[in-house]
């Protein structure tokens, strides 16, 4: 994993505060029932950015520990969720930060869970949860709904066009087929897989807007600024020349749930 890409996003924590879309509110109900989570529950939360899968939760009197990496992304976290008193926010990496051992309910992780270290991502979570803890990861998807993906078909070139370190880039449609979003792999020594659900949402953006959303992506922050300039001129004279300075999105946003296996040792 790259760790130069992982930390990207850390300069443009204001932007990708602005931007980001929010998760809807049925996903986290569900996580909530599906879990089990009890008035007292302290939760623990992988990589918040900017706490778009924080206050939800937060929202919901839960005492959270969210651990980001970016200093920057923490600090516009901690302003925007200053007023819950149960959040704490950590300045660290996942892999690095010192938490005791099984004192969480649930550990969740937003659209992150990809930069954890393999060796880590199932096994200190596992370490880090009560005996019937959870372990839940979240997902946001680019689909085509065959209705509403005709600029990213019309995009696909320009992606194409510009090889950078990203797979949208070098050749891959920027959008996934509806039947390719699936549940994440989770290590089932660790953790019994019982709850995987889409919840599709359909977004507007204006042009201007989406240019500011993709250059919150990992790979258009590390692009050389002469080609990301180009790059993003050419996304924006398509959607001013050819679809009127709109561009409408099609999001699948997925919640994996896995409940901690006990150990038989």
């Amino acid at each position: 994993m790259n760790d130069f890409l992982k930390t990207t996003f850390n300069d443009q924590a204001e932007l990708y505060n602005e931007v980001r879309p929010r998760y809807p509110k049925e996903l986290f109900d569900t996580l909530e029932k599906v879990s089990q989570l009890s008035k007292d529950a302290h939760l623990l939360e992988i990589a918040p950015g900017t706490g778009q899968a924080t206050k939800p939760l937060a929202e919901k009197g839960y005492s959270i520990v969210a651990v980001e990496i970016g200093d920057e992304l923490a600090n516009v976290a901690r302003r925007e969720l200053r007023e819950f008193e149960k959040v704490q926010i950590i300045t660290s990496s996942f892999e690095d930060v010192e938490l005791p051992l099984k004192s969480f309910d649930l550990v969740y992780c937003a659209t992150a869970f990809h930069w954890i270290k393999p060796e880590v991502k199932f096994a200190k979570p596992y370490a880090l949860l009560k005996e019937r803890g959870y372990i839940a990861i979240i997902y946001t998807h680019y689909i085509s709904d065959k209705s509403h993906d005709a600029f990213f078909k019309a995009a696909h070139a320009i992606f194409k066009k510009y090889d950078t370190c990203n797979a949208t880039a070098k050749g891959k449609s920027p959008v996934l087929p509806t039947d390719e979003v699936k549940e994440v792999g989770l290590d089932t020594d660790l953790f019994k897989p019982i709850l995987f659900k889409t919840f599709p949402e359909i977004l507007y953006y204006s042009i201007d807007d989406y240019i500011k959303l993709i250059s919150t992506f990992s790979f258009i922050i590390a692009m050389e600024k002469n080609n990301k300039e180009s790059f993003l001129k050419e996304l924006r004279d398509l959607g001013d020349s050819e679809y009127n300075g709109m561009v409408t999105i099609n999001l699948s946003m997925s919640l994996t749930v896995g409940k901690k296996i006990k150990n038989q040792s």
